[in-house]
């Protein structure tokens, strides 16, 4: 669901543009969700003009991810999967139900075009934002 309940599928975004996809640990981090924000918030524009849509999901309940979207004054969409089934669909389970950071690119027939996962050991290797650029295009 994302941050207000609704439920929403891939579906509802990838069938009408590119979908950077990314999952990630929310607050169980503390250095991973403002590194992974600047990423992706600090960069929303890029990605908007190559007409891709951020979607954002995490572990955490839909009120703890409501709060996050609202601190961080998000851009993206953030879904909150508690349960884990897409983090265990995306084959992203890390441990119990949190995921690996991780970024898909989906092109807009569905097909995953491009996946970068991360060991969650070095906050530092997130994938740099001309790689995410160039994987947005190249899905097109």
């Amino acid at each position: 669901p994302d941050v207000d309940g609704k439920i929403v599928s891939l579906k509802d975004f990838a069938s009408k543009q590119t979908v950077l996809l990314t999952f990630h640990r929310g607050k169980l981090w503390p250095v991973c969700l403002p590194q992974l924000v600047q990423l992706l918030q600090g960069n929303y524009n890029k990605i908007s003009e190559l007409k891709a849509e951020i979607v954002a999901i995490s572990h955490e309940s839909v009120a703890e991810n409501k709060k996050i979207y609202q601190q961080h004054k998000l851009k993206y969409f953030s879904l909150s999967d508690p349960t884990a089934k897409t983090i265990r669909d995306y084959n992203v389970l890390d441990f119990g139900r949190f995921s690996k950071v991780s970024f898909f690119i989906v092109d807009k027939q569905g097909i995953i075009r491009w996946r970068s996962t991360h060991s969650n050991v070095n906050p530092d290797d997130l994938p740099k934002i001309d790689d995410l650029l160039k994987a947005i295009q190249l899905a097109q």
